[in-house]
């Protein structure tokens, strides 16, 4: 499942007070920053806190939610980093498992706001390539019907509750909205939306 929708910083607060709040869903950084461990976040207020939720290009900041219902436990993997590469940095951590749903918020630069994005992998597309990726554990782990059934929901409360416009297939949440009625540009990848319209 993957669902493409564009949000200010107003509307990042209204889905994320929405995961935890509402869906009871537990967020953790993607990947961590150089030489730290991985955040699980426990409530918004702290996520504003080590994150740049208004600036940036796509994935601007992006987060992996999890539920003790989805599987047992959250896969934390060690990566290891070329100092002469990484500024002296040598190893950063990342979130791992087949069913963690993906968010990625988009940024605004230059006037352009970015498309954010919830996503997450479905058993049968993990089963296909799960011999080559060993990374995230086992596919048979995950209770894939409540990951179904929770992104459903994720998915339903973005673009059913929060829209206000459609852009081609692409949500445009309120926020968003009065930034691009301000002349912002919505963008989609190098194309500017309204270009494509």
């Amino acid at each position: 499942m993957n669902y493409e929708f564009y949000a200010e910083i107003e509307d990042k607060i209204d889905v994320l007070n929405y995961i935890i709040n509402e869906l009871e869903l537990k967020i953790f950084d993607s990947y961590s920053k150089y030489d730290e461990s991985i955040i699980e976040y426990k409530s918004v207020e702290e996520i504003i806190n080590h994150n740049d939720l208004k600036n940036g290009t796509e994935y601007a900041t992006s987060f992996r939610l999890w539920h003790p219902i989805f599987s047992p436990k959250v896969l934390v993997e060690k990566i290891n980093l070329n100092p002469e590469k990484c500024n002296g940095h040598t190893f950063r951590y990342a979130a791992r498992g087949w069913g963690m749903i993906n968010l990625h918020f988009g940024g605004l630069k230059k006037n352009r706001l970015h498309r954010s994005s919830i996503g997450h992998f479905n058993e049968k597309g993990a089963l296909r390539i799960e011999t080559s990726n060993h990374i995230n554990g086992k596919v048979t782990d995950w209770n894939w019907k409540d990951i179904s059934k929770i992104s459903r929901k994720l998915k339903y409360q973005i673009d059913k509750k929060m829209t206000v416009e459609k852009i081609s297939s692409y949500g445009v949440l309120a926020a968003a909205y009065k930034l691009k009625e301000n002349g912002s540009e919505l963008a989609y990848g190098i194309v500017n939306l309204r270009d494509m319209l």
